[in-house]
């Protein structure tokens, strides 16, 4: 696929609120809301869904949640030990 290809797919998960992948969250990332605005015709309510959304998926990639099951085991122990009260 061409880049542009993959852009126009990553606005449109964006748009229905879908899961991105990682590289499409990186190719977002780079933007700057003006680009959105100029180069791909969106207007500033669009563009900045977009940035929203990218931003709500970057932070869920981030999650403790996200993590592969060993991993995750490992963070849920350092995280109860760290935060649980007697």
């Amino acid at each position: 696929m061409k880049k542009e290809d993959k852009l126009n797919l990553a606005f449109g998960k964006c748009f229905s609120n879908s899961s991105l992948l990682e590289e499409e969250c990186l190719m977002l990332l780079d933007m700057k809301l003006i680009d959105l605005m100029t180069k791909h015709g969106f207007n500033e309510t669009q563009a900045r869904a977009i940035m929203n959304w990218c931003q709500v998926e970057c932070q869920r990639r981030l999650s403790p949640a996200y993590l592969s099951k060993e991993n995750f085991e490992n963070q849920e122990v350092n995280l109860n030990r760290k935060y649980y009260r007697t």
